[in-house]
């Protein structure tokens, strides 16, 4: 096995961590407009990018397991590394 990362990867990392922090900034407005009702503008902004200046290590290394997980073919076998140690 090659060690070396394909020079898509992390363009495709990319991808995915602009998915998820899409997907959290809708959750968050959305939250906000139900709980806190229809707060201003200001309100939703410095909520959104407090929550997303936060949580940016958290997607920036989660973004990068999940995509090469799903489209590179690396997959976990707990069971095979378990007979080599035995």
């Amino acid at each position: 096995m090659r060690y070396e990362i394909e020079p898509g990867f992390f363009i495709g990392a990319m991808y995915v961590s602009y998915a998820i922090t899409v997907g959290m900034m809708l959750v968050t407005g959305f939250l906000l407009y139900h709980l806190a009702g229809n707060p201003e503008a200001w309100v939703y902004i410095t909520t959104v990018v407090g929550l997303f200046i936060m949580t940016l290590p958290l997607i920036f290394r989660t973004a990068r397991i999940i995509y090469i997980y799903s489209f590179s073919g690396v997959d976990y076998e707990p069971e095979k590394y378990l007979k080599k140690a035995s």
